[in-house]
């Protein structure tokens, strides 16, 4: 977790044992499409849901070994984000967005806009904290709640069983109630970070 007092964000930092496994997580990401794309669709599944581990051992090991940094804190919120957008397009390339009913292609949809909104509303916050970072290096980017840590495990979840060949109608249901979720854990954060958007320079 991040913390909510100012760390200093340092490249010198960035080579210690939790931050490699947060590095990890990007590595693991870069073949993620391909094998949602051309190998069986459990692969896809365990190898997404494998990789998304690492976000847990990470934050655990800093913790352990009193070796949270300010840069293990952005990137760990950053490298997250990778494995996301990667895994909707290869879903799309593959063709597994194949419900039968409308509710169900919006269901997708509307699941799929949460995520992506989210991934660039986070990528945005970072780069407007980066530059306030720069004039006042006391500040420091909020540490997400639990609910907004959970959103994350929820999505990938809502990843898994869009790949995997369950009932498009079931799967559209679940999702629909990972969007409701998504829109309270992104209020609880919101609430929580949107001085950085608004917030007086």
């Amino acid at each position: 977790l991040m913390g909510d007092r100012a760390r200093p964000i340092r490249v010198e930092d960035l080579w210690n044992i939790p931050n490699a496994f947060t590095l990890s997580r990007l590595f693991l990401a870069i073949p993620l499409p391909f094998i949602i794309i051309y190998t069986d669709w459990w692969w896809g599944v365990l190898w997404l849901w494998g990789a998304s581990t690492t976000d847990y051992f990470d934050g655990m090991l800093a913790r352990a070994m009193n070796k949270v940094t300010g840069i293990g804190e952005v990137l760990d919120l950053t490298i997250d984000r990778t494995l996301m957008i990667p895994s909707i397009i290869a879903i799309v390339a593959v063709g597994h967005i194949v419900p039968d009913t409308w509710f169900a292609y919006v269901s997708y949809m509307v699941f799929f806009m949460f995520v992506i909104s989210g991934d660039l509303l986070v990528f945005g916050g970072l780069i407007i904290f980066s530059m306030r970072k720069r004039k006042d290096a006391n500040v420091t980017y909020p540490s997400p709640p639990f609910a907004a840590k959970a959103l994350y495990c929820v999505q990938l979840l809502g990843l898994g069983l869009v790949i995997a060949p369950l009932s498009p109608n079931i799967t559209a249901v679940i999702l629909l109630v990972f969007c409701a979720y998504n829109l309270y854990a992104a209020n609880v954060f919101f609430q929580k970070a949107k001085w950085i958007f608004f917030k007086k320079w």
